[in-house]
């Protein structure tokens, strides 16, 4: 029904971002999600070489290792537990089960 033609120049077409060409192949052209680099730091962190990696999947090995270091880094920010929330949970564990004791001997 419509007949359109679209011309693309210059590096965007080389690159084949206009197209969204190498997203969905993992070319690693474009901006990746974060459940992407998910995937591709957990590779790492399995074991994967970070060189063959980082050609497998066309981003640096520095920007490779700015996300392996962000995931570790969010993640023992997730581990750490103040002392003052673990006192405040047993302070409230216990005053329920004082309330359940006292109610059971009324």
């Amino acid at each position: 029904m419509w007949n359109l033609k679209v011309s693309v120049s210059g590096s965007a077409a080389a690159s084949g971002r206009a197209s969204g060409a190498g997203l969905e192949s993992g070319g690693g052209k474009g901006r990746w999600s974060a459940k992407r680099k998910t995937g591709v730091v957990l590779e790492l962190l399995r074991g994967a070489g970070l060189e063959s990696t980082s050609r497998k999947d066309g981003v640096t090995a520095a920007t490779l290792t700015e996300w392996r270091d962000a995931f570790l880094a969010s993640g023992a920010e997730a581990l750490k537990v103040r002392q003052e929330d673990l006192v405040r949970g047993q302070g409230r564990r216990m005053k329920h089960g004082i309330a359940e004791l006292a109610m059971e001997n009324e």
